[in-house]
């Protein structure tokens, strides 16, 4: 395993930008985060509440009550667990698994499946809706307990490591972007959301 990019994790900075992006994968939060970041970052009570109702995987409160705990419990435990590493053109996905005996309730809830997963009557009830400028299909249908988290780590311009996104559950790569994304990348991006869909 490539300890360069587990080490990476430490020295990325985790910003408020990225704990406002990552509040769509928790239920809630407590008051004092929402002060918190509402006075470190360009975001109101009412985009925090927009964020927390959007479809995905979430994390379990009793793994993480807001993205500091999170980003906390992540630092306290990844060197110990199985971790799985995925290079791509661009991007570096690093997926921690959280072992059962410790976390008997899961660590989050799963919202994606892959269509071949579901019944031909579930398939027809699949709806689409635009979410970040990308059409993503969603299924309402009770979403499994997870143990696995993702982090999804890219480059900037100055070819400088950024954590893109954290989420728990199934491993899903970014939205296809071709401004953004190499050829290959793009094709294994657009090829995966194509098979999958978000459960609310």
């Amino acid at each position: 395993m490539n300890m360069k990019y587990i080490k990476t994790i430490e020295t990325i900075p985790y910003d408020f930008r990225l704990q406002a992006h990552i509040l769509s994968h928790f239920h809630k939060l407590d008051e004092g985060y929402k002060n918190l970041l509402t006075a470190n970052y360009d975001i109101n009570n009412e985009g925090i509440e927009t964020r927390l109702s959007m479809t995905g995987s979430k994390f379990n409160e009793s793994f993480a009550i807001n993205p500091i705990a999170l980003y906390e419990i992540i630092l306290s435990g990844y060197k110990s667990y199985q971790k799985t590493i995925i290079e791509r053109e661009s991007t570096i996905d690093i997926v921690i698994s959280y072992p059962l005996d410790s976390y008997k309730s899961g660590i989050g809830m799963d919202g994606i499946i892959n269509i071949n997963e579901l019944s031909e009557k579930e398939k027809l009830n699949i709806k689409t809706k635009t979410r970040e400028g990308h059409y993503i299909k969603m299924l309402s249908k009770k979403q499994k307990l997870t143990w696995e988290l993702n982090i999804l780590i890219d480059n900037n311009p100055d070819n400088k490591y950024y954590i893109k996104t954290i989420f728990p559950g199934k491993h899903a790569p970014p939205f296809p972007n071709k401004e953004l994304q190499g050829n290959i990348d793009y094709n294994i991006f657009f090829e995966f959301w194509d098979k999958h869909i978000f459960l609310i």
